[in-house]
């Protein structure tokens, strides 16, 4: 049942079964699909960081405008 959704495997094990039609080994696609997987959301993370950095940065200065 927890994988019983939309996105929880679908994609990866596309691209697993696209690196096997490829002639990749079944460990190495599973590796480099592994590795795909973790660089994306790898990008999803750092992107929110940044929106997070961004909007502390505007209350920091916003506070402290208010005291000087």
């Amino acid at each position: 049942q927890v994988l019983a959704k939309g996105g929880s495997g679908d994609i990866l094990s596309g691209l697993v079964g696209a690196l096997l039609a490829q002639g990749y080994s079944p460990l190495e696609a599973a590796k480099t699909a592994f590795n795909e997987e973790l660089n994306s959301k790898k990008v999803e993370l750092m992107k929110v960081l940044e929106t997070e950095s961004v909007m502390l940065k505007d209350m920091l200065s916003k506070k402290l405008k208010g005291i000087a």
